[in-house]
């Protein structure tokens, strides 16, 4: 492989969107998100992360001190970011995907002691520093972790998530990008 600085990107801009379990994907970046997606809004300045990981089980012998061999036991695919809007979308993720009700000009949200489990579909679209359009989309994902929701009075309010991907139809994640350097290997 030569090195080819044309090849390095960055993901200056994005969106992040959710939709219901079952919700129409795009075919192709040219196609847009249907207006089952809807958007999170501004992500805070450190962007999205995703971390891909493996579950290894070792397998030992009594004559070596290394394993002798490996076997995959499950894969995880995990998806972190920070919502610095505070929107009924946003805290309704955040509070376990409990709905906000709204009456007489008051907004109000009851969190139950026994909540159930908030699946959704999750799509992060970026262009690239050369208009490269990307897509990254878990088609069932899960909010499992929540940082820590912090008020004071020099720093947004913000929303900070951890969404984990779960198996759809024999798929755990669906990656688009119309950046010409992936067309060739």
């Amino acid at each position: 492989m030569a090195l080819t600085s044309g090849e390095v990107r960055l993901a200056p801009f994005g969106h992040v969107y959710v939709a219901n379990v079952g919700s129409v994907i795009p075919a192709t970046t040219s196609v847009p998100f249907g207006a089952s997606w809807r958007e999170l809004g501004y992500v805070s300045e450190d962007g999205v992360s995703f971390t891909p990981s493996v579950d290894i089980n070792d397998i030992n012998a009594w004559q070596s001190k290394v394993p002798v061999k490996r076997s995959l036991t499950g894969i995880d695919f995990d998806v972190k970011f920070t919502l610095l809007q505070t929107t009924q979308l946003a805290s309704s993720l955040f509070f376990f995907g409990e709905d906000w009700n709204v009456a007489g000009g008051e907004a109000s949200l009851s969190v139950t002691s026994n909540p159930t489990l908030d699946e959704r579909a999750l799509a992060v679209e970026y262009t690239d520093d050369l208009g490269n359009l990307n897509r990254i989309i878990l088609p069932r994902a899960l909010v499992t972790d929540r940082d820590d929701l912090t008020l004071n009075r020099s720093d947004a309010v913000q929303w900070g998530l951890t969404l984990k991907a779960l198996d759809y139809n024999g798929s755990v994640v669906q990656i688009q990008s119309n950046n010409p350097t992936l067309l060739f290997s």
